[in-house]
């Protein structure tokens, strides 16, 4: 067998390195060569010799509303809203679960995978007439916070940062540097606004200014959400602390924004309680074997891959790295260009 050469070793590590590593980007499930299996139900916690069960849910990692495909179409990226929406589907019919406890670790993601989370989510609870709890764990931003608001109740660990109320619309732009190297946009176009915000020219006033206008109505969406939610909250508090700042527990519990400081068993508790009195069951669903089930166990099956910004986002960019705002550009633009 003809061995790889130095040079073609270190480059093909350093791109297999590059995938693995870029776990720490998103928690969405990917694989290599996937296969669809049924879900399987697994005990997490809880009595587990209950009959009676609390679905946890997890939200982890950049909120996503559609299946990916990278690295040549080799690795698949499951999205946040596939992965819900099959676990709820499994849940349905299920007269067994009597809560559900919905777990969330994200920085948020895109406008329309939050929105269509929160929907499936309070879907759900109105229509089986269960409490739905909400913990937030490491990291509940924007668009986390925004998915928060489909439950009864939301609770954070004392350790939690959240809030980062807002709408950012990245907008990058070569215009300059194509004028240094002499390149023209010579874009043919239907409208002057048909290639808003084009990174290959300068945005113009009237450019911002309808920018500014999605950005404002996405952004009074997310009031309404929170203000649906959080009937202790005047729409003036909810404006005062929706200026894209983040909070800890203790801040956000001030505000308002949450309803209590506990830890995950503390919730588990009280969702026993509000049921009945009587112990339950925790369970989650996973399309795999995992060597240890609990209640921290996470529900990535495999690294993460590269992070995929749409253009309107309900995001914590405090949460990426340096680099990331350059990853998959094209996948940014193209969307954009497209319209």
């Amino acid at each position: 067998m003809k061995l790889l050469s130095g040079r073609k070793f270190s480059s093909v590590f350093l791109i297999l390195t590059v995938l693995i590593g870029a776990s720490c980007v998103i928690g969405n499930d990917v694989s290599m060569f996937p296969q669809r299996r049924p879900l399987s139900e697994s005990t997490v916690g809880g009595n587990r010799s209950a009959r009676q069960k609390i679905l946890l849910v997890d939200l982890s990692g950049v909120l996503l509303d559609n299946d990916s495909r990278v690295a040549l179409g080799l690795i698949e990226i499951e999205s946040t809203v596939t992965k819900l929406k099959a676990a709820l589907d499994q849940a349905e019919d299920d007269d067994n679960i009597r809560a559900v406890l919905v777990r969330i670790n994200s920085p948020g993601g895109s406008v329309s995978a939050s929105e269509i989370i929160y929907h499936e989510l309070k879907a759900f609870r109105v229509r089986r007439k269960i409490p739905m709890y909400v913990l937030m764990l490491d990291l509940a931003a924007s668009g986390g916070y925004y998915a928060a608001m489909a439950g009864d109740r939301v609770y954070a660990i004392p350790t939690t940062a959240t809030g980062s109320i807002g709408v950012v619309v990245p907008m990058i732009n070569f215009a300059g540097l194509m004028n240094r190297f002499g390149v023209k946009d010579t874009t043919v176009k239907s409208g002057p606004h048909k290639d808003m915000l084009s990174p290959f020219r300068e945005p113009t006033e009237g450019d911002r200014v309808i920018a500014q206008s999605i950005v404002d109505d996405y952004y009074q969406q997310f009031v309404d959400r929170i203000q649906g939610a959080r009937p202790g909250m005047s729409r003036d508090e909810i404006l005062k602390a929706a200026d894209g700042r983040i909070y800890t527990a203790r801040q956000a519990l001030d505000l308002k924004l949450i309803d209590g400081i506990r830890h995950i068993d503390e919730v588990v508790s009280e969702l026993e309680q509000v049921t009945g009195g009587r112990p339950l069951r925790v369970i989650t669903y996973r399309n795999y074997q995992k060597f240890n089930d609990n209640l921290y166990a996470s529900a990535v099956t495999g690294p993460s891959a590269f992070q995929i910004r749409p253009p309107a986002l309900y995001l914590w960019q405090g949460a990426m790295a340096p680099g990331e705002a350059f990853e998959n550009l094209g996948r940014v633009v193209g969307p954009v260009l497209s319209r």
